[in-house]
């Protein structure tokens, strides 16, 4: 895909984001107010369990390996006795 084609389909998703999810208007940016727009190329690298569950997501600028994003699922807690 080119990156107008990406961008237009980004911009899909966020549409349909802002309009599941209504209550976001108050926390979040909508597109209309973020005019610029840049692309980057990106590499998802993902550290999961042994068993599958995925612990950390970071996104990372291929070109030069600069964090672009970070995500992370909580450790489930064990209940004490």
């Amino acid at each position: 895909m080119t990156d107008d084609e990406l961008i237009a389909k980004a911009k899909e998703h966020v549409r349909h984001l802002e309009k599941m999810s209504p209550e976001l208007e108050d926390e979040c940016f909508t597109l209309d107010e973020l005019p610029t727009i840049q692309t980057k190329e990106a590499l998802f690298v993902s550290f999961s369990t042994s068993d599958g569950k995925e612990g950390i997501r970071i996104i990372l600028d291929r070109e030069t390996g600069k964090w672009l994003e970070f995500i992370h699922a909580p450790r489930e807690r064990k209940q004490k006795d």
